[in-house]
């Protein structure tokens, strides 16, 4: 059980407009997890009409990381019933997953709030503009009333206001052009958290003992501080349902330890959240759901895959209006997914610059390009696609790539996994 002084309180809300703030009275040395005390939520609405009990749910979740990890309880006014319900499920589920941390937090509400306010038929998606949320919302279109775009994560970063503004310009575009309503909330949660501060007490626990890992680690914790963001929107559009994309299969979940329980297990109101596509790889997306895409609409399918570009160093690439570096890890594997399927990756958000397939193919065969097992389940899923490439995409052998994909065919991609001491490709999946 958590220390009674060991608490996050969180005070009265204060909303103004589209903005919602909180601020946060912290004990029991909990203070070392936050650089701030001032939590804010700001939507594209006004907030006042969305009762409180739903306000307060992107506030629970945003400090859930650290009272999970760290050990600590959270005191609110009031809560929506089923999430509080809901989090302290996925808790046991984590405890289970990572007995090796606390799990122990209580959360304490003065009030409890029964919410009805969704509508059959209407179903919402958790968009970033991805490959993976872009699948994701192509495959079920029929289907969806909203999209829900969230600023103010890591590979959204509000202080690049330049960027954000594109990013979401483009959104309402391809929304626009895809006949559904899209949604933008933005949060200062990770100026307020201190990441460095929680990377350094618990990614080494949050890795667990079965694998070696980059990112995938920390998903099962924050997913509920993305997910717990779109509480308001969800409220707003009366959602039944809300999707997250799989980033992986089924199958590779299972082997990389990612259960996907969070998003399976948490609910407010009376919302179903669904975790969509894990029946379909990375390249299965390309093949099914982009590709199509593309064959039918003109002007092409801007992808924002990479997080790089918003570092200092491609302050040039973001002026020039480029979404992607196409450089780094993550871009070239998924420009070389895309090449399989006979896709030109320039009608996607990418420059063809100075990628060179021959060149990937020696940093691979020297083993100078390192990843670890996730990345490993993508470089596979790609080389098991090359003997049903389309025909088309043979013949077109767009930018050189035919003899790329024949050797890989028939390399050995397990020599390339990090040992535990080597540095990896640092691609985020």
């Amino acid at each position: 059980m958590s220390p009674a002084s060991r608490r996050i309180a969180l005070g009265d809300l204060e909303t103004r407009g589209v903005k919602v703030r909180c601020r946060l009275k912290l004990g029991g040395g909990l203070e070392r997890y936050f650089r701030g005390h001032e939590l804010e939520m700001s939507y594209d609405f006004p907030a006042d009409p969305i009762d409180p009990s739903i306000l307060y749910i992107p506030f629970v979740a945003t400090v859930l990381p650290v009272a999970f990890l760290a050990g600590g309880d959270i005191a609110v006014r009031v809560l929506d019933a089923e999430y509080l319900r809901s989090v302290m499920l996925v808790q046991d589920k984590l405890k289970e997953w990572r007995p090796g941390l606390p799990f122990c937090t209580k959360i304490m509400a003065d009030k409890r709030v029964t919410n009805v306010f969704a509508e059959d038929g209407r179903c919402g998606v958790l968009y970033s503009g991805g490959l993976d949320s872009t699948s994701t919302f192509l495959a079920n279109k029929e289907h969806v009333s909203a999209l829900v775009m969230v600023g103010g994560t890591e590979d959204l970063p509000l202080r690049d206001r330049h960027y954000w503004e594109r990013i979401r310009d483009l959104a309402a575009s391809f929304a626009k052009r895809n006949g559904v309503v899209i949604h933008f909330a933005e949060s200062n949660w990770l100026d307020v958290l201190n990441a460095s501060h929680l990377t350094q007490d618990f990614a080494v626990p949050l890795a667990g003992p079965r694998r070696r890992d980059d990112v995938t680690n920390w998903e099962e914790v924050f997913r509920m501080a993305l997910l717990g963001m779109c509480a308001p929107v969800a409220a707003r559009e009366r959602l039944r349902t809300l999707l997250m994309a799989s980033t992986y299969s089924a199958e590779v979940l299972e082997a990389l330890g990612i259960s996907g329980f969070v998003e399976k297990t948490l609910r407010w109101g009376d919302l179903a959240i669904g975790r969509d596509s894990e029946d379909l790889t990375r390249q299965q997306k390309i093949r099914n759901v982009i590709a199509p895409y593309l064959r039918e609409n003109e002007g092409g399918l801007p992808l924002r895959v990479c997080h790089p570009i918003n570092l200092e160093r491609n302050r040039k690439l973001r002026q020039r209006g480029l979404l992607n570096c196409s450089e780094c890890p993550k871009c070239r594997r998924t420009m070389l997914g895309l090449l399989l399927d006979g896709i030109d990756p320039r009608s996607c958000g990418f420059e063809q610059g100075s990628f060179s397939s021959e060149k990937i193919r020696q940093q691979l065969a020297n083993r100078s390009t390192i990843f670890t097992g996730s990345l490993l389940e993508f470089w596979t899923d790609m080389k098991l696609h090359i003997n049903d490439r389309p025909s088309l995409a043979t013949e077109l052998n767009l930018w050189n790539s035919n003899s790329f994909f024949d050797w890989l065919a028939t390399y050995d991609l397990t020599r390339n996994l990090a040992t535990s001491n080597e540095p990896v490709d640092g691609g985020i999946p």
